[in-house]
């Protein structure tokens, strides 16, 4: 009898709180079947002052309780509800664990028949105990599961999709409590395949998508719902910081990846304990098939590593304005992720203060200014995203103070939220704007003198400033000449673009989660000019030069045109100058759309190398590019004193400079001693202004086309006029206001 043995009645007495605790769940075939969670087996054989395992073992058996309770228990569980736990013995001989489980080879132990029936009965009684368990400890990551083993469902329904994916099926499930852990379950489970099916296991969000609860248009009422709802969304930047980061470490030696793909629709919405807006309010970043490592791709390949998600809310370096970008490769900083949040965050605050209604308004307030200022954007499909391709547009950073007005003011929380936004999150990220350059409109003057200037060495050029920097000694002496934003234009935003200060140490650091505008000068290091000439006279890779993929990737494809003044009064400067200008041409010929393009102010409306060969600059090697440049040999073509508004009048007339499909920068090298009378001439200063406006007919952004003066010497008058054009030349302004 049962009752003869301790054994047998702890077993019957197990049994029976087996049979009591069993649940419904579903196998691979769909059928409703009934297990127990391991979870509640081990509780049952651990209470505490019972000794159960040790209790229930038969003496003839020679196994521990210790040895069974560490890693054997649930394969203990399943003999003892068969009655066959003499086979314990063999389990362990043979290290079978609990983990190894569900076991499918009936001879896994041999081939002696009454073993063989043994375990036949073992592998039957099973299922009962094993379910899928969805836990940190035993990951469910593309496993094939058997048929058999039981999925721990308790109630399910079925919805469809709104994308048309016909084959796809979106089951809604509540998984029993016990096989699952809830600390780690956030929105991915697990993922496995079960009877020729594939499954992904997801966590439900039961108020759907951030953009659906805005659709509902219920936004928190009170003060108190309002704290709620602003604290789930500020989550997020924690979920940012966790994803870009996941291996840990220093921040510069991130591990992780960046969404790509943030927008309300990719933000999931989990009510709190006592309602919605309550304790409990949670926001979850969702959806990472547009999800990408920070690390470049290696430009061979035949792939893009570039920005997928939506254009909307995109951040400025991601966007695309001009069709050849379209074939371009330019990786997009982790910080854009900060960008985009930043635009979920504005509008989030807009929803909260004026509904819906005022969701559209600002959208549609955002079309009217791209329309009116910057309507390029538009065939590149930015028609209604938040920025000019450099800044936030006016209307948005409008629109948030318009909601935290309507929400009691600056110093409450949506307040506090406004301000993060608008200083560091929808700011130009420092790792560079839309065409990846810092070149801004208008000319910049950079001197170059011989007193303090290295023989090898030059003056970082603004153009490669804060990319690839030419240096020397430190000397610093540029200033941009900018296009201002007359009233015609986009007011105040326009040009507000990213500047480096000087002297500052680099933290990358920084840069995550914030988009801070602060950096050095010298993103990426110094580089002389007998630095570069060195890398091309050995023939090593470009890449190999420090700063140089960053320089790249920042630059992004464009035209450059060098224009030498090669007059007589620059011909002392002649091998400073065509080391220079050798060294630039180098470093740029692969980002060039067609070739780089030579111009002499001698002879102005002649190019280097000429139109048609430059369409085939693939087939123009840099031995050849540099030979042009002796075209500054013969001293009886050359000017006494250079006609410098004649010259660039020769090459901005030419109708194809000035292209909005087509970015272009232009570098001047001169010692700015030029004919054409006293300093304040209105000569160049007018061909400056033509340019100008030329590009607002045109409508071009401000790094569509730019230009740029270099100044070698020391001659006063020169410096005194580029000083002028620098400091005090109105471009077509006023006093108060210069173009």
């Amino acid at each position: 009898m049962a009752s003869f043995h301790p054994q047998g009645e702890r077993h019957e007495e197990f049994i029976q709180f087996v049979r009591r605790e069993l649940q419904p769940g579903i196998d691979g075939d769909g059928e409703k079947v009934e297990f127990i969670c391991p979870t509640k087996t081990t509780k049952w054989w651990k209470k505490r002052g019972e000794n159960r395992i040790a209790r229930a073992i038969n003496h003839n058996i020679n196994a521990r309780a210790a040895t069974i309770e560490k890693a054997y228990l649930n394969i203990f569980s399943i003999l003892v509800y068969s009655s066959k736990m003499y086979l314990i013995k063999d389990f362990i001989s043979h290290g079978f664990q609990d983990q190894q489980l569900p076991l499918l080879d009936p001879e896994k132990f041999g081939k002696d028949l009454a073993m063989v029936r043994d375990m036949k009965d073992f592998c039957e009684n099973q299922w009962m105990f094993c379910p899928v368990v969805f836990s940190s400890t035993m990951p469910m990551d593309k496993r094939t599961i058997p048929r058999r083993q039981i999925l721990p469902i308790k109630d399910e329904k079925i919805t469809t999709t709104k994308a048309n994916h016909s084959k796809s099926v979106i089951r809604v499930v509540t998984l029993h409590s016990d096989c699952y852990d809830r600390d780690w379950s956030s929105s991915y489970l697990g993922s496995f395949e079960q009877n020729k099916r594939c499954f992904m296991v997801l966590e439900y969000a039961t108020e759907g998508s951030l953009l659906e609860l805005y659709r509902r248009d219920g936004p928190p009422a009170t003060p108190e719902e309002r704290r709620y709802f602003l604290y789930g969304m500020m989550g997020l930047i924690k979920a940012v910081d966790k994803i870009q980061n996941l291996g840990g470490g220093s921040r510069n030696q991130r591990t992780g990846f960046a969404h790509r793909d943030i927008k309300p629709s990719n933000i999931l919405v989990f009510p709190g304990r006592q309602g919605l807006y309550s304790a409990g309010f949670t926001m979850k970043l969702a959806d990472f098939d547009t999800a990408t490592c920070e690390q470049p791709i290696d430009e061979a390949l035949v792939s893009f590593h570039d920005n997928d998600g939506d254009k909307t809310y995109c951040a400025p370096e991601a966007s695309r304005v001009y069709t050849y970008e379209e074939w371009t490769i330019r990786p997009v900083p982790l910080s854009s992720d900060i960008w985009s949040l930043g635009c979920v965050f504005s509008e989030a605050l807009v929803w909260v203060a004026g509904r819906m209604a005022a969701v559209d308004k600002a959208a549609s307030d955002r079309r009217t200014e791209i329309q009116t200022y910057h309507s390029l954007q538009i065939d590149a499909s930015l028609g209604d995203c938040f920025h000019n391709t450099q800044t936030a547009l006016r209307c948005v950073l409008e629109s948030q103070q318009a909601a935290v007005k309507a929400l009691k003011g600056p110093t409450n929380l949506s307040g506090t939220v406004c301000t993060l936004v608008k200083q560091k999150m929808l700011v130009p990220s420092p790792l560079g704007l839309h065409t990846q350059t810092s070149f801004e409109n208008g000319a910049s003057i950079q001197q170059i003198s011989p007193a303090t200037r290295n023989h090898d060495e030059i003056q970082g050029i603004p153009s490669f400033d804060r990319s690839l920097v030419l240096s020397t000694n430190g000397l610093d002496t540029s200033q941009a000449i900018t296009d201002t934003p007359s009233q015609t234009r986009s007011p105040d935003y326009l040009h507000s673009i990213y500047t480096a200060p000087i002297n500052n140490s680099w933290e990358p650091h920084r840069l995550y989660p914030s988009r801070d505008q602060q950096a050095p000068s010298s993103l990426y290091g110094t580089t002389i000019i007998e630095d570069v000439i060195h890398y091309r006279r050995i023939k090593a890779k470009k890449h190999r030069l420090p700063g140089y993929d960053q320089f790249r990737r920042r630059m992004g494809r464009r035209h450059f045109i060098f224009v030498i003044d090669d007059s007589d009064s620059m011909r002392g400067l002649k091998n400073e100058v065509l080391r220079t200008v050798e060294a630039l041409i180098w470093l740029v010929k692969d980002i060039d759309l067609t070739c780089p393009e030579i111009r002499f102010t001698s002879k102005p409306s002649k190019r280097y190398p000429p139109a048609i060969a430059a369409m085939a600059s693939r087939f123009y090697p840099m031995d050849k590019l540099a030979s042009l440049l002796r075209h500054w040999e013969n001293p009886d073509e050359a000017d006494r004193e250079c006609n410098m508004r004649y010259a660039l009048d020769q090459i901005f007339n030419d109708a194809s400079i000035v292209d909005p499909k087509k970015p272009t920068s232009v570098l001047i090298f001169t010692n700015g001693k030029w004919e054409g009378g006293p300093i304040e001439d209105r000569g160049v200063e007018g061909c400056i202004t033509n340019v100008i406006g030329k590009m607002r007919e045109k409508n071009i952004s401000n790094t569509g086309f730019t230009f740029q003066f270099v100044s070698f010497g020391d001659d006063q008058d020169g410096l005194n006029r580029m000083n002028y054009l620098d400091d005090y030349a109105l471009f077509g302004g006023s006093p108060g206001n210069r173009e």
